[in-house]
């Protein structure tokens, strides 16, 4: 509760009512069911709890698609406890309405004119075209160049004088293939990037704006620090707190079921499109958030001399983390300052 209050990013969301607090909101009901759900053994209360869930997730379609692939994880539970008939019954039987209603009867294919069923979303998290890399928007000079000639290129090669949605689909899949397929190592670095830059040292912009075009005048640097100082902290003690036994989180259940939903945010909202610094408060708030809570204790015993190999690990990667963003730093205020300071002239 402490971290949430002194989480900056998060407080700020209040006064505008960003979608990333629909997003939290069903997130946390939906594990709020989910443990409970998993522990339960009685089948009228196993039956209600998966009611509950399916209604949750249904729901939170009619607002955002955060849910939309959770069955996901439902598969992974299943894969994880193979050997538990009942574990593997419970979660079988919630995977089926929810797959049914996410395919056939999404309310936020249907009803949300912002929906992008296309590849567009795909195409700026895997090519190099967005910004630096993995931006959603051409800016840099050359990149537009090399759009605009390989587009020509393609309406030419398919004789086209316009483009409509279905031969930008086209195009866009043509140029994410191509992209894998002769510059492999350069598009797992970019995923890399896109993970490490979402929960990079630059403060997210709405949040940037608010502090410091606000109706007092804070200056961008204290303004900065403000949203900044609470979001590192919570970083840090994050990747203190963290499981790095892979057994550890496997044999308990609800580790489990938080880890694997961990990962299906993160993947969400800088895997599998591009990276989106402003849905990180999703994140912090439902996984890195809990699992502080959870393994509270865990950050005292490192120091303890038994488990002096994983604080040095631990260390280790605070040290990368803060590499990434003095690098990034560097770039804002000196490779790319006219860029990123536009934001606050």
């Amino acid at each position: 509760m402490l971290l949430s209050v002194v989480y900056t990013e998060y407080a700020l969301l209040s006064s505008v009512f960003y979608n990333q607090l629909y997003e939290i909101f069903f997130v946390s009901l939906f594990l709020f069911l989910v443990f409970p759900f998993n522990d339960e053994t009685r089948t009228a209360r196993i039956a209600l709890y998966a009611v509950l869930i399916v209604l949750v997730i249904y729901t939170s379609a009619f607002f955002r698609k955060s849910l939309m692939f959770v069955y996901l994880i439902f598969f992974a539970l299943l894969i994880l406890n193979l050997k538990d008939k009942k574990y593997l019954l419970k979660f079988a039987a919630l995977s089926v309405p929810v797959i049914v209603l996410m395919t056939f009867f999404n309310p936020y294919k249907m009803f949300n004119s912002n929906y992008i069923g296309n590849t567009e979303t795909l195409f700026w998290g895997h090519t190099m075209y967005g910004g630096h890399g993995g931006e959603a928007a051409l800016l840099i000079p050359e990149n537009i160049e090399r759009y605009n000639r390989r587009l020509k290129e393609f309406k030419e090669r398919n004789n086209l004088t316009d483009m409509t949605r279905e031969s930008m689909d086209e195009f866009e899949k043509e140029e994410i293939i191509g992209f894998i397929k002769s510059e492999p190592h350069r598009w797992i670095l970019l995923q890399a990037r896109k993970v490490l830059y979402t929960f990079g040292v630059v403060p997210e912009r709405d949040g940037l704006l608010m502090i410091y075009k606000g109706k007092v005048p804070v200056h961008w640097i204290v303004a900065s620090l403000i949203l900044q100082l609470p979001y590192a902290l919570i970083l840090i003690l994050f990747i203190l707190s963290l499981d790095l036994s892979i057994k550890d989180i496997i044999g308990d259940r609800r580790k489990s079921i938080l880890y694997l939903f961990g990962i299906y945010l993160i993947a969400g909202i800088s895997l599998f499109g591009p990276y989106q610094e402003r849905y990180r408060p999703v994140v912090f708030i439902c996984f890195f958030i809990p699992v502080i809570a959870l393994n509270s204790s865990k950050v005292m015993n490192l120091f303890q001399k038994e488990y002096r190999k994983e604080l040095v690990t631990k260390i280790a990667l605070i040290l990368l983390l803060l590499a990434v963003w003095l690098y990034q730093a560097y770039e804002v205020l000196i490779i790319y300052h006219d860029r990123y300071f536009k934001i606050v002239q």
